[in-house]
C-alpha cells in the first residue's frame, strides 16, 4: 500500500503556481480585449519632404470644475 504524503511546501507551491498562471492569463486576455480603441497615426511613409504639424489642445482637460474655478 502506497501513500501519497504532501507537505507545506508542496501546497504553498502550488497556490503560487496556480496564482501566476492565472495573473498571466488574466494579463493576456486584458492586453488583447482592447482591439477597436482607435490609435493615432504617428508617421507616414512617403517619398515627399513633408511636415505634418497637429497640436493636441484637450490635452489634460478633465472637463469638470476644480476648485469652483472653470
Amino acid at each position: 500500500m502506497k501513500f501519497l504524503i504532501i507537505t507545506k511546501k508542496q501546497i504553498m507551491l502550488s497556490i503560487c503556481a496556480v496564482i501566476a498562471v492565472t495573473a498571466v492569463v488574466i494579463g493576456s486576455v486584458t492586453a488583447f480585449a482592447n482591439n477597436d480603441r482607435k490609435l493615432p497615426i504617428y508617421c507616414v511613409e512617403t517619398d515627399k519632404k513633408q511636415v505634418a504639424i497637429s497640436f493636441d489642445a484637450a490635452w489634460g482637460n478633465s472637463k469638470k470644475v476644480q476648485n469652483n474655478i472653470w
